[in-house]
């Protein structure tokens, strides 16, 4: 066989993978769970939502504070504690979290593999799937 034509998609396959400014392949365990790591700000889709939704990942444990405004002078706060793992495949990374027992926090249960659909130092993009088949997805920004 022609080495030239062996080499070329080879050189061309191995350009594309390292050109992208956002590669999301072959990345460590170790890499995601440094990204992942800090106090991240859920953002809801409606500015009127009255939450406001921290999460806090940090080397296999997860915190979330939810406060809520029941009043102009009234909050509640709601803090839950549990634990995630981060899996890397080849493409794709996800976030298995357990542990969590808020009822307060969802009408749904949080715990379970979430797809890591995008990360950077600002901003992180996780969804999945509820039990009914429905997509859920959770966007933040680094706080």
């Amino acid at each position: 066989m022609n080495m030239r034509k062996l080499i070329t998609p080879l050189v061309i396959m191995l350009l594309a993978l390292t050109g992208c400014d956002n590669n999301d392949l072959l990345q460590s365990e170790d890499k995601v769970n440094e990204q992942i790591n800090g106090r991240w700000k859920k953002i809801w889709a409606s500015s009127s939502e009255p939450y406001v939704e921290n999460w806090k990942l940090e080397n296999g444990t997860i915190t979330i504070n939810r406060t809520v405004r029941l009043s102009e002078t009234k909050d509640t706060t709601i803090v839950d504690h549990g634990t995630y793992s981060v899996v890397t495949k080849f493409s794709k990374s996800y976030i298995n979290i357990t542990g969590l027992s808020s009822e307060d926090l969802e009408y749904w249960d949080l715990n379970r593999d979430w797809t890591i659909a995008e990360v950077s130092n600002k901003s992180l993009y996780l969804s999945t799937t509820n039990p009914q088949g429905a997509i859920i997805s959770r966007e933040f920004v680094k706080n």
